[in-house]
């Protein structure tokens, strides 16, 4: 519900303040690529268990971390209106994203353990030890964004604007690192015991932009965005993301 107002709302928004103006427009093409940044509180899953060491037998889930990253690559067009004060853009996106448990950060991965179950029947209960697992998904999105431009144009110049997409999954994977690598073997069934990507999503922003370049002339642009929220189309979240901040590089050529 939450998704189709908000898509709702902005379509509106951007129907009604193109359809406010008939003074010259300007046209670009872009294409950008950027990265997303989000933060997730501590995982508390009935199929895990957090080690802690031997002096704690109650291995509290919050040793662990949830980490969320999207990285995507667009192609956009914008149209500008109002004398040039207002752009509307909106396109095309390929967006990957990644949710991990037990990693420490981004990019490193953790020597540490914790314990996932594997299966639970009336005389036996069996555990895996790992390190870390990685959810990857694919998705196909619909940016849409309204820029203002509120300084006279120069060859550098501040916007701000607001922003978002919908996305929906094309594919997805999960990969587990295991403490004893010989379990390697389990790795399918653990993707089916952890919960599913979201079929559909959207993100929404707020930012400042840095418009490199002539209006009429190709140029770059640079933005950063903060906060980036997410919009889920599911209950349940593998990571459950909070809130986060991106940056995006765009290079545009006007026609």
């Amino acid at each position: 519900m939450k998704l189709k107002i908000l898509l709702s709302v902005f379509l509106s928004t951007i129907v009604a303040v193109s359809g406010l103006s008939q003074d010259t427009k300007t046209r670009c093409l872009s294409v950008d690529a950027g990265i997303d940044f989000i933060s997730g509180g501590p995982p508390e899953k009935d199929y895990i268990r957090a080690d802690r060491g031997q002096f704690f037998s109650d291995f509290p889930t919050t040793s662990l971390r949830g980490l969320f990253y999207r990285n995507y690559v667009s192609i956009k067009g914008e149209k500008t209106v109002l004398n040039n004060k207002v752009g509307l853009v909106s396109g095309i996106r390929y967006t990957r994203t990644e949710s991990s448990i037990g990693k420490e950060s981004y990019w490193s991965n953790s020597s540490d353990f914790f314990y996932l179950l594997l299966r639970q029947e009336e005389t036996r209960t069996d555990y895996l030890k790992v390190n870390e697992i990685t959810q990857l998904a694919g998705y196909l999105a619909i940016p849409l964004e309204i820029r203002i431009y509120p300084y006279r144009p120069r060859a550098f110049n501040v916007y701000y604007k607001i922003g978002g997409d919908v996305n929906y999954r094309l594919h997805s994977r999960a990969r587990t690192v295991f403490f004893n690598r010989d379990m390697k073997v389990f790795e399918d069934e653990i993707e089916n015991i952890i919960e599913k990507p979201w079929v559909f999503y959207s993100s929404f922003h707020l930012g400042v932009g840095f418009r490199i370049g002539m209006v009429d002339k190709p140029g770059v642009n640079v933005e950063i965005h903060i906060p980036v929220t997410m919009i889920r189309g599911g209950k349940q979240d593998f990571v459950t993301p909070e809130a986060g901040t991106g940056i995006q590089l765009n290079a545009r050529i006007p026609f």
